[in-house]
């Protein structure tokens, strides 16, 4: 019996001490959209969590059925910060499971879809569409840089999931962008976000189509001379892994392949964004890819959106390459 007591005391003041660490981390944050808590977070006892917000929404991800009798505790903490509604994904099941199983109503009452405006453009977030809810807060950088420098610009964004950073480059005055995504579903989203932004239709192009087959195609309009320009930004930002049909697609294996198309596809003058969230790839790995006349500079997740210790955790990191 006093071992049970002295078993129960101990998981009794863990219990405590994460749900304090908890509320510490989630008193500190600022910002009304944010990652709250990475997964780490600002103390040891956070691994598995993460909660990004969205103003009054948030999406909990929880990495460790630990976390799963902690759900209480998670929805009074975010109710003391202002966050009204929160959904939960169980994310220690493999993905397809996940996906299955969808996500449940951690508090609230949270809508199928909600309006967000991040870095200067509007986005449709869909707590229950997919884990992310269709935004990703790590790119934040890239998208005020799009908006930024993108007046009069070719634009191809690979890989571009809702199209949140091709929807940057058309608010900052692209004068083409090209949408590309395997996923008829995600380009559909990509066209409301597109909406959202009161963007002429014209503007944009949709190819629900592999990456490499549209930069293949690319390179062979301009060596062929049927495109005398060629595209002045690329954005590159597949996942790390991913099976569609017959395809499979394995980024540390295809990144090479990936950028030397990319470079073939270019214009005279160019920007490319190449960027993934794969921990096993740094942003060393990707710029050992790059030939030595061009330039490199490496780009990540800013501690600003995503708390704690990034070193050993799955955030984008990335470079830009230039000439």
């Amino acid at each position: 019996m006093a071992c049970r007591t002295a078993s129960f005391t101990k998981a009794f003041k863990y219990r405590r001490t994460v749900i304090t660490d908890l509320s510490k981390a989630l008193a500190n944050s600022v910002n009304k959209t944010a990652r709250l808590i990475n997964g780490v977070g600002s103390a040891k006892n956070l691994s598995g969590l993460i909660i990004d917000r969205f103003d009054t929404c948030a999406l909990v991800h929880t990495y460790s059925a630990n976390w799963l009798a902690l759900k209480d505790p998670i929805a009074n903490e975010l109710t003391l910060i202002g966050v009204r509604d929160a959904v939960l994904w169980n994310r220690e099941l493999d993905a397809k499971e996940t996906t299955k199983r969808g996500a449940e109503v951690l508090m609230g009452t949270p809508p199928e879809v909600l309006t967000c405006e991040l870095d200067g453009i509007s986005l449709l977030l869909k707590p229950f569409k997919t884990a992310s809810g269709g935004i990703f807060l790590d790119t934040g950088e890239i998208r005020r840089e799009l908006l930024a420098h993108s007046v009069g610009k070719r634009v191809l964004n690979l890989f571009c999931f809702t199209g949140s950073l091709g929807i940057a480059a058309a608010v900052g005055g692209a004068r083409e962008v090209v949408q590309v995504d395997i996923s008829q579903s995600v380009l559909e989203w990509a066209k409301e976000n597109a909406a959202q932004n009161e963007i002429r239709d014209t503007i944009f192009k949709y190819y629900t189509d592999d990456a490499t087959d549209v930069l293949q195609r690319a390179a062979r309009r301009l060596e062929k001379g049927s495109d005398t320009h060629g595209f002045d930004t690329i954005i590159i930002d597949p996942p790390a892994f991913g099976t569609t049909g017959s395809k499979r697609f394995d980024l540390s294996k295809q990144i090479s392949e990936l950028l030397d198309l990319a470079l073939k596809s270019a214009a005279k003058d160019f920007t490319i964004y190449l960027m993934c969230n794969e921990t096993k790839i740094s942003a060393a790995s990707l710029r050992a890819q790059v030939p030595d006349k061009l330039k490199v500079r490496e780009i990540s997740a800013p501690v600003s959106t995503h708390p704690g210790d990034l070193r050993d955790f799955s955030v984008m990191r990335g470079i830009v390459i230039s000439n």
